[in-house]
């Protein structure tokens, strides 16, 4: 069973061992700053509700080149080159909400600095169980979920089965993969894909090595386009007894949109809006697919806070992406939906407690057996953690 901080309580900070670079508020100044400028929380929202952080990542960005970078290229960010367990850490420390563990994904950090380069991002896990296993992580059951790369599924059974096995072998906490399938022609330059033509996930080779999460027990994290929903909808049908999230809304992308936009939260032009919303219901059909309720501050789904010239309050934040949540419940029910942070890429437009906050006001409009599987135990029975069981 994970330990559970009581309601509020501090949990002390550690040092990372020698060789690890800590970051430093003097790194992250002009977002710090930012963030802090935005008006007084007055504190958690219902604290007693208790959350389980579906993703997020630890990354040190100075080390490799990440695209797309449109997310990232936003106020502040670029001198945060650091964001490892003391910063999560922090934030979680900083929140007040009572946090029962979170899900670390794959962020291409920690990996081997030599050998077979698809070997190398056993790396990640390795490294991402050892700080789970430090008892600063532990108090607030830091990456009790793994999620490791699933590049290797590109590369057909003989090549991924041994890289799954040692990924799966060097971390207990492993309980899945994910693979980014992000394609998108239209504007190549602002956007940008993870993969080079569509249809990757139904390619022969990342089938058959798909059988295997079946026989390992291990889900899968799909970051897809919105208009790559039917290739995971088509995924989840040949393999039904695999489970498969959706991460971040499914990924509706937001674009340039005629005139003023009304708010600056997520805003998609109406053709993508209503692909989005059509694709949805039909993918819910698969009961082995679920959904992340995540992404909220990425400017890539159409967000501007980054802009603003200071960040939400939770209420604004709550206004502007309760559209998208219900949308989402509706079509997967409560029970398939689950709320993520995807720290520290939407800190770039919301501090962490404001981001809890929201979802806290979102979740006051569900029963109250809604709002404990949206903020826990959907993430919980999804990749299999404990805190499930104790509640």
């Amino acid at each position: 069973m994970l330990p559970i901080p009581a309601s509020g309580e501090s949990v002390k900070m550690v040092e990372l061992s020698k060789g690890e670079p800590a970051n430093s508020e003097a790194d992250d100044g002009p977002l710090l700053a930012w963030l802090a400028s935005g008006p007084a929380e007055g504190g958690a929202l219902d604290p007693e509700l208790p959350i389980l952080d579906a993703h997020h990542h630890l990354w040190n960005r100075s080390a490799f080149k990440r695209a797309p970078s449109l997310s990232l290229d936003t106020r502040g960010w670029g001198g945060q080159r650091l964001y490892l367990l003391p910063d999560y850490l922090k934030d979680l420390n900083n929140c007040g909400h009572r946090v029962l563990g979170s899900v670390y994904v794959d962020a291409h950090s920690f990996y081997r600095p030599d050998g077979p380069l698809l070997w190398r991002a056993v790396g990640e896990v390795e490294e991402v169980q050892r700080l789970s296993d430090t008892p600063a992580a532990k108090a607030y059951g830091v990456a009790a979920g793994i999620v490791a790369s699933g590049q290797a599924l590109r590369h057909g059974r003989a090549e991924a089965e041994p890289i799954l096995r040692a990924m799966k072998a060097a971390a207990p906490n492993l309980r899945g993969v994910r693979f980014m399938a992000t394609f998108e022609d239209q504007s190549p330059g602002r956007i940008g894909s993870s993969v080079e033509h569509p249809g990757v996930l139904a390619e022969p080779l990342f089938r058959e090595a798909f059988s295997l999460l079946e026989q390992l027990n291990l889900s899968f994290d799909a970051w897809v386009y919105s208009t790559q929903l039917s290739e995971v909808e088509k995924l989840a049908l040949a393999f039904p007894r695999v489970r498969i999230v959706v991460n971040h809304l499914g990924g509706p992308l937001g674009r340039e949109v005629e005139g003023k936009h009304p708010h600056p939260g997520p805003v998609q032009p109406p053709d993508i809006h209503e692909k989005w919303c059509q694709a949805l219901p039909r993918l819910a059909a698969c009961p082995n697919v679920y959904v992340k309720l995540s992404g909220f501050a990425m400017p890539l789904l159409g967000a501007e806070y980054n802009q603003q010239a200071s960040p939400p309050s939770s209420a604004e934040l709550a206004a502007h992406i309760s559209p998208f949540v219900f949308r989402c419940i509706e079509a997967f029910g409560a029970r398939r939906c689950m709320f993520a942070s995807n720290f520290p890429v939407d800190k770039c437009g919301v501090p962490y407690p404001v981001l809890l906050n929201a979802w806290k006001r979102i979740a006051r409009e569900l029963p109250l057996e809604d709002r404990h599987w949206v903020l826990h135990r959907t993430a919980c029975h999804f990749y299999r953690l404990q805190p499930q069981a104790a509640l």
